[in-house]
């Protein structure tokens, strides 16, 4: 409930702010922030190798990954990874 006060609370927030987060399924996080996110939702692969190709082949687009800036394509790859590890 806080993090989503202190969103919400932002007079003019930054339009390139973005927020990653990722969790396991909580009824504690609030309805409205799932609402107003874009949510990717799916089970882990065993292992951490299995788990990173799987999150490159179905659910980052080559679009997606491609598009500029290039470090676009990194921080693709670091979620990827921090989920596969987390």
């Amino acid at each position: 409930m806080e993090l989503e006060k202190k969103i919400y609370s932002m007079v003019r927030p930054d339009p390139k702010f973005r927020l990653f987060m990722t969790m396991e399924n909580n009824p504690k996080v609030p309805l409205t922030l799932l609402m107003a996110s874009h949510v990717l939702v799916f089970e882990q692969p065993s292992g951490v190798k299995a788990s990173i190709v799987r999150s490159f082949t179905s659910t980052i687009t080559p679009e997606k990954c491609d598009s500029a800036p290039l470090e676009r394509k990194r921080l693709h790859f670091i979620v990827a990874w921090f989920n596969a590890v987390i």
